[in-house]
């Protein structure tokens, strides 16, 4: 009971801030997040990419599937090492632009 009243609440704050984000959207020029380039892959910010992964995977402790597109110069990513790297405790989020950067991610039903 005390765990499903949690979500509930981690919904509620996630939707709150959804809703923040929405109505405090500016006006940026459109820029593609990543490019494809002859060797791989770039991100805005210059980083360089071999790989661009789909990995699909079930979060910890849910049901339901998620789909990340990742890029990556590491082939072998899984979802469980980009989910293990998201909610360690020593999480740098630096860490994203180095070994690997989250394009988008998508609930499955």
């Amino acid at each position: 009971m005390i765990m499903k009243k949690i979500k509930i609440g981690i919904v509620c704050v996630l939707a709150g801030l959804l809703l923040l984000l929405v109505s405090c959207k500016q006006e940026v020029p459109e820029r593609p997040a990543v490019t494809k380039v002859e060797n791989g892959y770039i991100t805005a910010e210059g980083v360089e990419y071999k790989y661009r992964l789909v990995l699909i995977g079930s979060p910890r402790g849910e049901t339901g599937k998620v789909e990340l597109v990742v890029y990556t110069n590491d082939n072998s990513l899984t979802f469980e090492d980009v989910e293990t790297a998201m909610f360690s405790a020593d999480y740098d989020t630096s860490a994203q632009f180095n070994n690997y950067y989250i394009e988008s991610s998508l609930v499955l039903q």
